[in-house]
């Protein structure tokens, strides 16, 4: 493949400024030739053709031929049955590879990888470079795969996007809309809307990535994007080989979409990359160079982690279907957003003082209160997502995973208290925040970019009419699916508010907000994901359960069969039939039971409850 190719280039680099009187000879597949065209870090490349692997008796005759050059090291990065055998055929006395159960009897030197990066490289250039180098010398000779154009290519590209309408000055972006197969592309929908947001951000001219048999499918995505999306997108500009491909990437100012080896190559010309991870490969074998400035890549376990406990790189190819659903664009809009900031001249971003008016003085200044406890998998998105915040106070109750340590690269200001009541702990937290204006975020909750404008732009003006706080609706989501009825349709909750005129009530569970003035409603909504496993969400409902029975101690009367039967039972019928929960299909019946089961549970706890008073 094209990554595996331009990454093993590194081994060629490596070797020759080791060895720089030596002779190296390249292997590669037919296909991948252009990417390695002009590198001056090989003396010869040899070309694995396609009929070696169609006819046997051809590929013994280019098995025979390899003895001919006497080789004396013979390196084999890639590590299946056709490199095995060339590997024996090379003649060469000194044969390395990657340990695996057999390769003891084929190799003289075997190396294992490592599953963790010491650097920035990735594990897939680290372990490359172990090929060459001991393990204490990988980190001081870390190497990074080269393109290499002539000139006339670059301005051959230059005149050809000229022709076509491109002009240099506005940012041109390359979109990687296709990955290599389904199984590396985010959902077309999705990717519309990234394309979308890229437009609203700002004013760029747009490539599409894709070779003719994926015409069709890029031609979906574009019709998924609005009208005044369309007219940013040059969809007919595209590299008609990958040798032309290559020459227009490197006339981009950066490369968004689907990791593959297109953004491989984009980081080879220098090219910043915003790269977007299928959910079954491993993030660490190739996020190389990753420093959130020129490379910045998302992957779902970034966001939701707890979907890839106990499951190997098979398990997850086979769900990675299933697994795209979970990754919704609202869950990094933010973050690339972020990078666009970064890689796009100022004048060409759109509402840039909403962007940038966290800075501003012509608004009040706001505190993002974020409680945590054991939130690994959650704080560093809803962290990201509120970054346009003054101030970010995270407020802890003594997580005992990584939560505290992933939170302390984006705040300083972390607090800690042992958890009692959510109530009492908001409570606890408000009078600390050192702005007069809170924004309060759960770990599942997410400021979605269109709420962070909307709430900079009511913080120009927040109390206008003595309103002390604002009603912000949720889209709530759960096993994966975006819930509209279920009773969750018009879920709203008070997060954005004054820090000295609201307080929360003293109830253990779905606490309120109590005010000292009027309330007002913002029309952007928070993305909510309120499933992380069924197990975590039961307990979750356990634990709430417990709390309701406190507070429902005092105002519920005996105990009766109307208690345990009936009100369960019309938990459900209310969410599933009154509410239209049968609208969500299998998702809402779910929620129905849930509900049911929760309202069970409370009267349950209560009985327990009076009876260990008693």
């Amino acid at each position: 493949m094209i990554g595996d190719v331009l990454a093993s280039t590194v081994i060629c680099e490596a070797l020759k400024k080791r060895h720089p009187n030596s002779t190296i000879d390249y292997l590669v597949n037919t296909n991948t030739l252009p990417v390695i065209k002009e590198n001056p870090f090989f003396d010869n490349i040899i070309e694995f053709k396609q009929e070696y692997r169609d006819d046997k008796k051809k590929f013994y005759a280019f098995l025979k031929s390899l003895k001919k050059a006497n080789y004396d090291i013979a390196i084999d990065a890639y590590g299946k049955l056709e490199s095995n055998l060339i590997t024996q055929f090379s003649g060469a006395k000194r044969r390395i590879s990657y340990h695996k159960w057999y390769t003891y009897f084929l190799y003289s030197k075997t190396i294992k990888r490592v599953s963790k990066p010491i650097t920035t490289a990735s594990t897939s250039i680290e372990n490359r470079l172990r090929l060459v180098f001991e393990e204490g010398k990988i980190e001081s000779n870390i190497i990074k795969p080269k393109i290499f154009l002539t000139e006339q290519e670059k301005e051959n590209a230059k005149t050809f996007l000229t022709n076509h309408g491109i002009t240099f000055d506005r940012p041109v972006l390359m979109i990687s809309v296709l990955g290599s197969e389904k199984r590396k592309t985010l959902p077309f929908e999705y990717m519309a809307e990234v394309i979308d947001k890229i437009v609203t951000t700002c004013d760029a001219q747009l490539l599409f990535n894709y070779i003719p048999n994926q015409e069709e499918d890029a031609k979906k995505i574009y019709n998924l994007t609005q009208p005044k999306t369309q007219k940013h997108i040059f969809f007919d500009v595209f590299g008609k080989s990958l040798r032309d491909f290559i020459s227009l990437l490197s006339h981009c100012d950066a490369l968004i979409g689907n990791e593959g080896g297109a953004v491989n190559m984009a980081k080879a010309l220098g090219t910043p990359t915003f790269t977007i991870f299928s959910p079954w490969i491993i993030k660490n074998n190739w996020n190389m160079f990753d420093d959130d400035k020129k490379y910045t890549s998302v992957h779902l376990s970034d966001f939701l982690p707890e979907l890839f406990t106990d499951k190997d790189t098979k398990e997850l190819k086979k769900a990675s279907l299933n697994l795209y659903t979970y990754f919704k664009p609202q869950l990094f809009l933010n973050k690339m957003e972020a990078f666009l900031q970064k890689n796009i001249p100022e004048t060409y971003l759109k509402n840039k003082n909403a962007i940038t008016s966290s800075l501003s003085l012509q608004r009040e200044k706001v505190t993002a209160i974020i409680p945590t406890f054991n939130e690994e998998h959650n704080i560093r998105g809803v962290l990201e997502s509120v970054s346009f915040a003054d101030e970010i106070m995270v407020v802890d109750s003594y997580s005992t995973d990584k939560t505290v340590e992933i939170a302390r690269e984006y705040t300083d200001f972390i607090v800690q208290r042992e958890f009692d009541y959510p109530s009492f702990q908001k409570n606890w937290a408000i009078p600390q925040a050192n702005n007069e204006w809170i924004i309060l975020v759960d770990a599942d909750e997410r400021v979605t970019p269109s709420l962070r404008d909307e709430i900079l732009e009511i913080l120009k003006n927040p109390g206008v009419n003595d309103t002390v706080g604002y009603w912000i609706k949720r889209m709530n989501h759960f096993m994966g699916q975006r819930i509209h009825y279920s009773g969750w349709r018009n879920d709203k909750v008070i997060r954005l508010f004054h820090r000295d005129k609201c307080r929360y009530d003293k109830k253990h569970v779905h606490e309120e907000i109590e005010t000292d003035g009027k309330l007002g409603i913002l029309k952007e909504k928070f993305y909510h994901n309120t499933y992380v496993t069924l197990d975590r969400h039961f307990a979750k409902l356990n634990k709430y359960a417990t709390w309701q029975a406190e507070d429902y101690n005092d105002k519920t009367g005996r105990l009766t069969p109307y208690h345990f039967i009936l009100k369960p039972f019309w938990g459900f019928f209310k969410h599933y039939i009154i509410q239209q929960g049968f609208r969500d299909g299998f998702v809402g019946l779910t929620i129905g039971y849930i509900q049911g089961y929760t309202v069970f549970m409370r009267y349950v706890k209560l009985w327990l409850l009076r009876r260990n008073l008693k």
